[in-house]
């Protein structure tokens, strides 16, 4: 079944019991999207949650220069729009779009609430989801408050350091993403990772970086 490795691994299925979990591709409907579809805009009302069955989904927001700053990237087995779809105020302040040609299942928030009363378990779920992302939002608050690009940098490498808990880490973003995701340009980014590598703080080659266990540990 398409959806069965969507179960398998997003936690808001984890320890549901299988009566439940037998009956949950009812509750789904699954749609297509092609690379750099456009999923809903800024300014929509949701009301429905979103996982990415197969896929890459750039979650952004552009400022009044037009430039993107990137929220977050959401691959497969993840989830997407559940915080607005629960909220009271359902509009999206952010764009969703497909990177790359993927299968989206979606799921109302009246399903969602029809499986909460069969399933307890999953309301104890979407509460760790939903503090685990709260704990994400806070890093990235953290990190845009850094002054310079330097100290973003360092701040978003010893987040995913403490994450992935190892010292050769693999970040989710290219460097063009990245310097979305900071806030930054481009070419200014490059030159701070380029001194940054001179400085012996860490080594790079495309999204993998080894860190310097001096500053990191």
């Amino acid at each position: 079944m398409l959806l069965n490795s969507l179960f398998n691994n997003n936690e808001l299925f984890t320890n549901i019991n299988l009566s439940t979990r037998n009956k949950l591709g009812e509750y789904f409907e699954i749609i297509k999207v092609s690379k750099n579809q456009i999923i809903f805009n800024e300014g929509d009302c949701l009301k429905r949650i979103y996982f990415v069955v197969e896929g890459l989904v750039e979650i952004s927001k552009y400022d009044l220069d037009g430039n993107k700053n990137i929220v977050a990237l959401i691959e497969t087995n993840d989830l997407f729009a559940e915080s607005v779809a629960l909220a009271t105020d359902t509009i999206s302040p952010y764009q969703t779009m497909s990177l790359v040609d993927s299968t989206i299942a979606t799921l109302t928030i009246a399903n969602l609430m029809q499986l909460v009363q069969l399933e307890n378990q999953i309301s104890i779920n979407l509460l760790k989801i939903l503090a685990t992302k709260n704990t994400y939002l806070t890093f990235k608050i953290d990190c845009l408050s850094q002054v310079s690009i330097k100290e973003k940098v360092f701040e978003l490498l010893r987040y995913y350091h403490l994450k992935q808990q190892r010292s050769r880490i693999t970040l989710p973003f290219n460097k063009s993403q990245l310097a979305e995701f900071l806030c930054v340009n481009r070419s200014a980014l490059s030159r701070v990772l380029t001194q940054m590598e001179q400085e012996d703080i860490f080594s790079y080659h495309n999204k993998t970086y080894t860190l310097n266990p001096f500053y990191f540990n």
